[in-house]
């Protein structure tokens, strides 16, 4: 009995001999990649372009505005439209920075001008209800 009751094996020599005009085995082409061709190597293959540090340095200026804004509800009663002036030329600015593509936080740029402008119009009611109650007193 034998161990292994497969087809014989063929020597080292038989093994790779074929006959002239037949093949190994049919030779079916690679399939396509679904990413397109390969990127050749350079300074640019991996992280998509060279790194500019100028296009992103206006990211600031949404986080200067929503600090402002945020500042401008603390001192709303008094002091809320030095903050909340500048929180609206600021969120503007980094708005417009956002539109082309200078920065990524366009969110809290808007969210600076929100505010800003909401307790800046609520400190200037306030302050004229001041002037106007206090201009009645005769003070």
């Amino acid at each position: 009995m034998t161990p292994y009751s497969g087809p014989p094996q063929q020597s080292y020599g038989q093994q790779y001999h074929q006959p002239y005009g037949q093949p190994y085995s049919q030779q079916y082409p690679y399939p396509p990649t679904p990413y397109g061709p390969y990127m050749p190597y350079g300074p640019s293959a991996y992280w998509g372009g060279v790194y500019d540090p100028r296009r992103y340095e206006d990211n600031a200026l949404g986080g200067w505005a929503l600090g402002l804004g945020i500042a401008s509800v603390f001192f709303n009663c008094y002091l809320g439209a030095l903050c909340g002036i500048p929180a609206i030329v600021v969120g503007v600015k980094g708005m417009r920075a956002a539109d082309e593509g200078r920065a990524t936080n366009k969110g809290m740029s808007i969210a600076g001008v929100a505010m800003g402008s909401i307790f800046t119009a609520f400190n200037v009611i306030y302050v004229s209800f001041l002037i106007i109650y206090f201009s009645m007193l005769g003070i």
